[in-house]
């Protein structure tokens, strides 16, 4: 069987421009790009225009059918409202599908004029503006308080941790761009013996005693920057006695405590030393009567939870009573509200008539009672 002869491919013309802008072939005629020339490509015109036809028909029949409320049609359905907003300055009508405009620019009166005037033609007295219009109403004080106050965040000691070993990482990460910047030199190589031979093995084999001679140095050198540092942040006597009292007040505003003992006579100065010198210590107030031989002594101390629960260890376990002949015991021991005292006091009395009387005025004749009526049972104790 004979195969057709393949036709030659036909290769397109070469066009170049001219001098004067125009696109010439290889022959030298002028290509012409007229709209003539183009070439319009209409696919399947004929299916295409009886597919609209068709759906045209059925959109009219569909129209007529809505209009004529067929029988897919609910009577008893709302008709829905339009959702257009239409202005009170215009006035609009919808027909054949488009919204026209009836200019109605100017109305005899607008909405923020009606309560003052019928008619802008009309010459209106300020008069007859009602008073309600301008009726300013004093502002009203508020019930409660509208301050704003700083809430502090309480972060533990995770987070804390956290926020610590970011702001070390943000510190050394602005050292290390300002020494790749050239604004810093780079510090020197923290060497110790330890890591001897595995950072200097070179200059260690050059010669070993000098170079282990300026490490020490250096190492030395460090040491002592550090001591230095810790000397200067290191706080004085005052300071530290400023800062325990700091924490024991900070203690105390938390949670307010009052322990109450009730103690036999006793006269040795060194446990009045020993009472006093630790309540000032931990901040406490309080009050500690001494009545003359066989009547009870009380004390009485406010504080902090635990400046109290120290103090009550101190009454109890630390005061050696047996060497004055004397005991101790806790009566009382909670949390309350406010404080009744303003600093500590040792008093010796000489009857119970003014130990009562300066009880009273502290508003703490209770515990005298219970000090009076304590048996040695811990049932009231909280």
């Amino acid at each position: 069987m004979d195969l057709p002869e393949k036709r030659p491919r036909e290769e397109p013309s070469k066009v170049k421009m001219d001098e004067k802008g125009r696109l010439i072939d290889e022959h030298g005629r002028e290509v012409d790009l007229s709209y003539s020339n183009r070439i319009d490509l209409d696919v399947n015109k004929q299916r295409f225009e009886k597919k609209k036809k068709k759906q045209h028909k059925f959109l009219q029949n569909l129209k007529e059918s809505s209009k004529s409320r067929g029988f897919f049609f609910d009577k008893n359905l709302p008709k829905k409202k339009s959702s257009k907003k239409i202005s009170m300055g215009f006035n609009f009508t919808n027909t054949n599908e488009e919204i026209k405009l009836i200019a109605n620019v100017t109305p005899d009166i607008e909405w923020w004029d009606k309560e003052i005037t019928n008619s802008y033609s009309e010459l209106y007295n300020p008069d007859a503006i009602t008073a309600e219009i301008f009726n300013a109403t004093l502002p009203i004080q508020l019930p409660f308080n509208t301050t704003t106050h700083n809430v502090t965040m309480h972060l533990t000691e995770k987070e804390k941790k956290k926020i610590k070993r970011l702001k070390k990482a943000q510190k050394l990460k602005e050292i290390r761009e300002k020494i790749k910047l050239g604004l810093m030199e780079a510090p020197p190589a923290k060497i110790k013996i330890s890591s001897l031979m595995r950072v200097m093995s070179r200059e260690l084999a050059q010669d070993p005693s000098k170079t282990e001679h300026e490490i020490m140095e250096k190492y030395n050198e460090r040491l002592q920057k550090h001591i230095a540092r810790n000397e200067e942040s290191k706080l004085t006597h005052a300071q530290r006695v400023e800062k325990a009292l700091r924490k024991r007040r900070r203690d105390s505003a938390r949670e307010s405590r009052i322990a109450v003992f009730k103690i036999s006579y006793f006269s040795s100065t060194k446990i009045k030393f020993k009472l006093m010198k630790n309540a000032s210590q931990l901040a406490l107030v309080g009050i500690c009567l001494i009545l003359p031989s066989p009547s009870p002594s009380i004390i009485i101390v406010e504080g902090g939870k635990r400046a109290i629960k120290f103090y009550t260890r101190l009454c109890l376990h630390r005061i050696d009573w047996k060497s004055d002949n004397s005991s101790c015991e806790l009566v009382w021991n909670t949390e309350i509200k406010d404080a009744k005292f303003f600093k500590f006091k040792i008093l010796s009395v000489e009857s119970e008539l003014d130990l009562k009387r300066i009880l009273s005025k502290k508003d703490a004749m209770n515990y005298w009672s219970l000090v009076c009526t304590w048996k040695g049972n811990n049932d009231m104790l909280l």
